[in-house]
């Protein structure tokens, strides 16, 4: 359940205080039916949040459960079968061809393997129990390869049963806050010059307060730092006032101090020289 799915629960759960809280003053309003179908929204969404919460530890727990019985798969069944079939001094014809699984293999593609394993390993059974095989060994290939497969198989499971029950909380929300919308209609039409009831009743339908995140903002004060010896620019991170300004009373400011001026402007003979010394220059 998401942040907001969870605020929404919480607000509805303020709507029921409130209408437990002030039943005597809303029996004047006819509110059993509308009632009836918010409780049993707030039934159908604690369902569906528990299924979520219980389906996502077993989608995890079931994951891991997959990869260890994988690994057993491949490293205690399949490859000595391979090994014993492809190594020279107990090499077999017939499986000469099989190999392992790639590590990046899907676990559809692990469990071909295996139940073609399992078929070529079981025709030639005896010249692997002589080669040093134990005799049970392709008993325990087919238990080792359904034990993979159910646990795969409940691992999607707990997957269904959490998309479902993430699903049926994305639809009940919208249907149970149109039946808080009518029943605020029907308590606006009765009470509206109720300041304290209509107060109460706006107050449980707002969404639970979400944490304010922190955020960068402008310091309160800035300080002035002192002038160095020659020209320097003296950067800020949030605003800044030029160093012949006075800061206000009370208040410091980060100073710029004054940039680099600009070089003074070449005279006219410095000028008329230039053009001259580019003249000869072009002309050799």
């Amino acid at each position: 359940m998401n942040n907001r799915q969870d605020a929404d629960l919480v607000a509805l759960y303020r709507v029921q205080g409130c209408l437990d809280i002030y039943a005597s003053e809303l029996s004047a309003v006819d509110l059993v039916f509308l009632r009836g179908k918010l409780d049993d929204c707030v039934t159908r969404l604690e369902t569906a949040a528990a299924d979520q919460a219980g389906s996502q530890a077993s989608v995890r727990s079931n994951a891991l459960r997959v990869n260890e019985l994988r690994q057993r798969l491949l490293r205690h069944h399949l490859d000595p079968i391979v090994e014993f079939s492809r190594a020279n001094v107990t090499r077999i014809a017939e499986m000469q061809a099989w190999q392992m699984p790639a590590d990046d293999a899907t676990e559809t593609e692990v469990l071909a393997i295996a139940d073609g394993t399992v078929e070529a390993a079981g025709a030639c059974r005896e010249e692997f129990v002589n080669r040093g095989l134990p005799p049970a060994f392709v008993e325990e290939l087919q238990e080792a390869i359904a034990e993979f497969r159910r646990a795969i198989w409940d691992r999607e499971v707990s997957k269904m049963v959490r998309y479902g029950a993430s699903l049926g909380m994305k639809y009940e929300f919208p249907v149970v806050w149109e039946v808080v919308r009518l029943m605020g209609v029907l308590i606006k039409r009765e009470f509206g010059g109720h300041p304290q009831l209509m107060g109460a009743w706006q107050q449980a339908r707002l969404h639970a307060p979400r944490q304010e995140t922190r955020r960068l903002r402008a310091p309160d004060s800035v300080k002035l730092l002192p002038a160095g010896s020659g020209p320097a620019l003296i950067a800020a991170t949030w605003g800044v006032v030029a160093a012949d300004q006075d800061p206000a009373e009370g208040s410091t400011a980060i100073a710029i101090m004054p940039q680099h001026q600009a070089p003074p402007a070449r005279s006219e003979r410095d000028s008329l020289l230039l053009r001259l010394f580019r003249f000869f220059g072009k002309a050799a």
